[in-house]
């Protein structure tokens, strides 16, 4: 069975954009706690988390672009011999 490291390079992009994502987070609020994520600090009520999906997007097509580039380069001497 041959390997789908396009798959796993998608994945990892997205893994990649989360942790990216989490440290920005941080970077802005100083903390991070399961109650500040569901609540403003306008105290009216629950805030909603925009995420950018096509930076999520974006995150994913590069990684599934490298790891399919990185199966080619891999499997490049079975496909010869």
């Amino acid at each position: 069975m041959q390997k789908r490291y396009w798959l796993r390079g998608g994945v990892t992009g997205l893994v990649l954009f989360c942790l990216v994502f989490v440290f920005m987070s941080l970077k802005n609020t100083g903390k991070i706690s399961v109650s500040d994520a569901f609540s403003c600090s306008s105290g009216h009520g629950p805030c909603l988390v925009i995420i950018n999906y096509g930076l999520v997007f974006f995150f994913i097509l590069v990684g599934s672009f490298l790891g399919w580039l990185y199966g080619k380069i891999k499997n490049r001497n079975k496909m010869v011999s």
